[in-house]
């Protein structure tokens, strides 16, 4: 048993962990006169900004009076930017570590950023005087959350990757509380309290239907992730130039292609006669979400979860490097027969054709993914975990 693990209230949800609605929680212990400060801390890929996003939106949203600070790196700045006016009071920007420096030139300029990260850190928390840390995932989150915990600030993280990352991994046995989006994450020691409370995701499903398909070409959506992905981009225009000319006029596709191969990656569909729209990158995915009948991926943990609340059935690739934490996050959706799984290693363009041909043909296995993946979704992952924050913060100030 998980300490403190929350539990469900039917069997069949034991997939989709709840908070119960306590319509006492509130920030009501507060003096009134003064406003809840919450630090948030996460690295600058949109797999770690998305989630704090929309906590921090949520939490906006249920308590007004709340200030949420931001604390990224530097390159995390082209994400805050799009981010919604008046969810955050205030941004903090540090310099760009790397992590995992590869030799001794990179080591060196990691050991020199190592005073100046503790420093900002410890300065902007003073500035701010947070009455909650709450780290996303990165290197970036490390001298906040300890320093937190150090200054006696309650201290959460939220890990959204079946495989935590390194960070979450060195966090886990020193702060207050652990969230994670997998019921079954792989922790290597059990955190002091841990309580499955789902991904929060950007985007909430419309009420509108999509309209009926006869006649009409298949929506294809193609992504590898905020900034796409070249290898597989690769893999999907070898897999384009296979389709035959009757094909190529029957599917329309949206392909987010990252900077690199943007250009590219339009001639091709030019040259191919195929209909796509090509982004560099697209701020409302949840629209291409909408649209979609079917969609090639990688399987970071937003990707799939957006994929569960839209129910889009989807051949996943997942990235091969990075410990491997994708491939650990598409098999537990493959485990519930929710996606088509595909290894990179060996997986050629006329592979990922036949798979293509395969989701694209057969209409009931198109809705057998969309109906199994649809119950892997949680839309209120981020309303739980900002009730379960409040609700330690009460039970920490009683």
């Amino acid at each position: 048993m998980r300490p403190e693990e929350l539990t469900c209230d039917h069997p069949s949800e034991m997939r989709k962990p709840s908070v119960s609605k306590d319509s006492s929680l509130s920030i009501s212990f507060l003096d009134g006169s003064t406003s809840l400060r919450i630090c948030v801390v996460a690295s600058h890929s949109g797999g770690h900004l998305f989630p704090a996003y929309s906590f921090a939106k949520e939490f906006v949203k249920a308590y007004p009076q709340a200030k949420v600070y931001l604390l990224t790196t530097k390159k995390g700045h082209r994400f805050s930017r799009r981010f919604e006016e008046g969810i955050f009071s205030g941004f903090q920007f540090q310099c760009d570590y790397r992590s995992a420096p590869k030799n001794t030139w990179e080591r060196f300029l990691f050991l020199m950023q190592l005073p100046q990260a503790f420093f900002s850190s410890f300065c902007f928390l003073v500035k701010i005087r947070p009455e909650l840390c709450l780290g996303f995932g990165g290197f970036v989150s490390l001298f906040p959350l300890w320093l937190s915990r150090w200054m006696g600030i309650p201290t959460f993280i939220h890990e959204q990757n079946r495989l935590p990352g390194k960070a979450s991994r060195w966090l886990a046995g020193t702060v207050d509380c652990v969230c994670d989006s997998f019921p079954d994450t792989r922790w290597q020691s059990t955190p002091r309290t841990l309580v499955t409370t789902g991904l929060p995701v950007r985007y909430s499903v419309s009420n509108s239907h999509k309209a009926s398909k006869v006649g009409q070409p298949i929506q294809l959506l193609i992504f590898g992730g905020s900034q796409g992905a070249h290898t597989l981009n690769r893999l999907v225009m070898a897999a384009m130039a296979g389709l035959s000319r009757e094909e190529r006029g029957k599917i329309a596709v949206n392909h987010i292609a990252g900077d690199t191969d943007y250009e590219w990656i339009v001639s091709m569909y030019d040259e191919l006669g195929i209909r796509a729209s090509v982004w560099k990158f697209f701020e409302l995915m949840g629209d291409l979400y909408e649209q979609a009948d079917m969609a090639v991926t990688r399987a970071g943990a937003n990707t799939l979860f957006e994929l569960a609340l839209f129910k889009v059935p989807a051949i996943v690739i997942p990235y091969p490097y990075a410990e491997a934490h994708q491939f650990e996050n598409a098999s537990f959706f493959a485990q519930a027969n929710a996606i088509v799984l595909k290894e990179e290693r060996g997986l050629a363009g006329k592979g990922l054709l036949e798979d293509i041909r395969n989701l694209w043909r057969d209409n009931a296995l198109r809705e057998r993914l969309s109906a199994n993946i649809g119950t892997l979704a949680d839309g209120d992952a981020s309303e739980k975990l900002v009730r379960f924050v409040v609700h330690r913060l009460k039970k920490v100030r009683s």
